[in-house]
């Protein structure tokens, strides 16, 4: 259900460039494993990206997430849906939910 294989912020301006080196400054203070990474260092780890000087949309850096992947999030939905059906919640489909009752803590 997840795919570790880092992730790539794309920066297509110099404001978008300026917020990446901005966040990865934010998440080393927290300790999350961050850089921003240029256009040739992209183009190596992404061999099939178009870094030229005319793509439709310019790629001038990326903040990059080493640990970062990928979730299957409908089957994260799923397996909390059947938890929770194996916890007693009635679990209706396509039913908008207006109220949750909450009985002896639960």
């Amino acid at each position: 259900m997840f795919s570790q294989q880092g992730h790539f912020t794309l920066a297509h301006s110099t404001a978008s460039l300026a917020v990446m080196r901005t966040r990865a400054e934010y998440c080393k203070a927290l300790g999350i494993k961050a850089e921003v990474i240029y256009p040739k260092q992209i183009k190596k780890m992404l061999p099939e990206i178009d870094i030229t000087e005319h793509p439709r949309y310019p790629i001038l850096g990326a903040l990059y997430h080493p640990p970062g992947g990928i979730i299957r999030h409908d089957a994260v939905v799923w397996a909390y849906a059947k938890e929770a059906h194996k916890n007693g919640v009635e679990i209706h489909n396509q039913t908008k939910v207006q109220k949750v009752l909450i009985k002896k803590g639960q």
